[in-house]
């Protein structure tokens, strides 16, 4: 291989951008930045509402998802019954969830912190289940009691998992979002200097 072969550079060099490629880049990453900071800090303000926005959201992907199935089902004509079935009882189910999660968002919220602990639940058990015989066994059976006693305690409350992710999802939210915006400020001034 010749030193004239040009090597694939994957990062952000202002040097070898344009002013008018700099400017557009600052400009998306300030536009970024601060609709990220905005949404963390609106998530953080009022996380009922941003959860039941989130809601509403999958509510209708989920009956848009559900009708493109039933669509699917109906005019695949050439294609085996049972696909055909299949599809119509997916877009079903699709749109009858999609209905309740923009009817009921709470339930959707629910459901997704019962999975969360169902699953931390059968984790622990399992954990329990394969602790080997040496010397890690205590360390399985401690992280299998404390994932059961976890999953258990979010059956109680399953919304407030749920609530927490949406904190943490904020909170990285805001740190992208000021991040960015400082690149904004910061992005191609040292090129622009040179």
């Amino acid at each position: 291989m010749s030193q004239s072969t040009p090597i694939a550079r994957f990062n952000l060099n202002p040097t070898l951008l344009s002013p008018k490629q700099v400017t557009t880049l600052r400009w998306i990453f300030g536009v970024g930045g601060a609709v990220a900071l905005v949404l963390g800090i609106v998530a953080l303000a009022f996380p009922e509402k941003a959860l039941t926005a989130i809601a509403w959201v999958f509510g209708i992907f989920f009956v848009f998802t559900g009708v493109l199935r039933l669509v699917r089902a109906i005019v695949s004509k050439g294609l085996p019954t049972g696909w055909r079935v299949f599809n119509a009882v997916v877009g079903l189910l699709l749109i009858a969830g999609g209905v309740v999660a923009l009817v009921q968002p709470a339930a959707l919220i629910d459901a997704l912190g019962i999975l969360i602990a169902i699953t931390w639940i059968i984790e622990g058990i399992a954990s329990l289940a394969d602790a080997s015989p040496d010397q890690s066994r205590w360390f399985a059976i401690i992280s299998g009691v404390l994932s059961i006693v976890a999953g258990l305690l979010i059956l109680l409350w399953p919304a407030g998992i749920v609530v927490v992710m949406l904190w943490i999802v904020a909170f990285i939210l805001i740190i992208g979002g000021v991040t960015q915006l400082v690149m904004a400020f910061r992005f191609g001034k040292t090129a622009r200097k040179a």
